[in-house]
């Protein structure tokens, strides 16, 4: 029982950041997601791209879950008042099946009454015990876990990782690459790895910039001229046996940004080709985050 109280004063120091997180990602990510797949749903009634989004948000409600979940153990119900709960009953019942042993409590059946209360109090130190290590477990996840809260979600432009497109035709589609974590993001670098069924065109090619001339002022309300894609280039993966080498020979195109902010996207419009054979092709895509490391995601082209 002594314990309990100093285990609650560790979880207490990471208590805050993990409900933080919950709150925060919660009902905003779900009504995003949400809001998708009601737009979706206006114009496609099924079909693989609603079926992805439709998966997207099971996934991130079990992620929320799980998160509930981890909540629930570091909080002073799950990490002090059950396991005291637990702890103070079996310290009860010892009391009394002691008693009905040396006979201060007389009974008829006080030996077979005493063996019950005894038993009763070993599973309820068990049940104690049980609660103290899953909160030891949260703690432990707690403080090794990643500290950041960067996350990212891709999709194409109709807010699914899966779209459809006709066969041996030249598309542009567009591909959104969402920070919807609570932190900024630090030296965010993609990589897409395109089969040879897809012929990738690069990015178009800048004007070349005019000399500098007198800029007017800026007027209230009048915006800057921003451009309105990620610019990106296209490489191969070098055709070796090599770990690190995901997909040899595979075309592959890169883009970035130094930062990226809770909120902002990078948007990537793609020339290419689509494939001559009607099929399901999917699409790896890598990001790197200072902070994080690599995360893995996917984007399935529906060929028809």
């Amino acid at each position: 029982m002594s314990t309990t109280v100093g285990i609650y004063a560790i979880s207490v120091s990471f208590l805050g950041r993990a409900a933080n997180k919950v709150r925060q990602d919660r009902d905003r990510k779900l009504k995003e997601l949400s809001n998708a797949l009601e737009e979706k749903s206006k114009s496609l009634k099924s079909g693989a791209p609603l079926d992805a989004l439709e998966a997207d948000i099971k996934k991130y409600k079990d992620q929320q879950s799980q998160l509930e979940v981890k909540l629930s153990t570091l909080s002073v119900r799950g990490a002090a008042i059950l396991p005291l709960t637990f702890f103070s009953i079996a310290l009860l019942f010892d009391s009394i099946a002691l008693l009905l042993y040396i006979g201060l409590i007389p009974y008829t059946l006080a030996l077979a009454a005493a063996d019950v209360y005894a038993y009763a109090s070993g599973i309820l130190v068990i049940l104690g015990a049980a609660f103290l290590v899953r909160t030891l477990y949260a703690i432990d996840k707690a403080a090794t876990g990643p500290q950041s809260l960067v996350e990212f979600r891709i999709s194409f432009e109709n807010g699914s990782n899966t779209e459809r497109f006709p066969h041996s035709q030249q598309q542009t589609p567009i591909v959104v690459i969402h920070q919807w974590g609570g932190e900024m993001a630090e030296n965010v670098s993609v990589q897409m790895y395109f089969s040879d069924d897809f012929q990738l065109q690069p990015y178009p090619a800048q004007p070349q910039a005019p000399q500098p001339q007198p800029q007017p002022q800026l007027q209230v309300g009048q915006a800057l001229a921003l451009p309105q894609f990620t610019p990106y280039v296209l490489g191969k993966q070098h055709a070796i046996a090599y770990k690190m080498m995901n997909y040899p020979g595979r075309t592959t195109v890169y883009s970035g940004a130094t930062e990226l902010n809770e909120d902002m996207v990078l948007i990537l419009q793609l020339g290419l080709t689509t494939p001559a054979k009607p099929g399901t092709y999917k699409v790896p895509v890598f990001i790197w985050e200072k902070k994080i490391g690599k995360s893995v995601y996917e984007l399935i082209f529906e060929i028809s």
